[in-house]
């Protein structure tokens, strides 16, 4: 079988001389009142056929699902990525916040014990790497948690509590405490109880 005309024309045909000469879908020439055919440019085992388009019987085409994020997890990577910010906000505000009303700076720079040194290290130090710790634990988590992770309710839990103590008793003030304190909200928001009342109580 010929090959289908393109509708490109081509020189007049050498043997009727009509002028409707097309090229073929392989370059040859082709006339489309006696037949003849040219020498083709393109080998015909380089050309493709290609299937017919079979359109499905709607015009219209469902639209992609979005993927929804549990509302849970949405809040507790939002109670992660705060106590994140309150942790390193807590070095900044014992170390270089300073405050006209001297009762507010004092509380700002709370701490229960008066120790200087800490397993060889100071109080300084040793707050500035655990606070840094206590904020990297919240933001990983964030990133875990956001990517539909319903697990570590242990770990922020852990952590949250030590952030407290250690805030309370050496170095973080009440910001730091703040921070513990919302790493514990978001292991008690990922427990599995919890998840399950919120979703009983989500509309349809």
């Amino acid at each position: 079988m010929a090959s289908p005309l393109v509708g490109v024309r081509a020189d007049p045909c050498p043997h009727c001389r009509s002028g409707e000469v097309y090229l073929r879908a392989d370059g040859a020439p082709q006339c489309k009142d006696c037949k003849w055919t040219g020498p083709p440019r393109y080998d015909s085992k380089y050309l493709q056929s290609w299937s017919t388009v079979i359109l499905p019987p709607s015009q219209t085409l469902p639209a992609p699902e979005t993927p929804h994020l549990d509302p849970t997890l949405q809040r507790t990577g939002g109670l992660l990525m705060a106590a994140a910010v309150a942790h390193v906000a807590a070095v900044f505000a014992v170390l270089y916040v300073t405050l006209p009303i001297p009762w507010l700076e004092t509380l700002l720079q709370y701490h229960y014990l008066d120790w200087t040194m800490v397993l060889g290290l100071s109080v300084v130090t040793l707050g500035i790497i655990l606070q840094s710790v206590f904020a990297v634990v919240a933001i990983a988590g964030a990133v875990v948690v956001l990517g539909d992770y319903k697990g570590g309710a242990p770990v922020f839990g852990t952590v949250g509590i030590a952030a407290i103590l250690f805030s309370l008793l050496l170095f973080g003030g009440p910001v730091g405490v703040a921070g513990g304190a919302l790493l514990a909200a978001a292991a008690a928001a990922l427990r599995p109880s919890l998840r399950t009342r919120s979703r009983s109580y989500a509309p349809a």
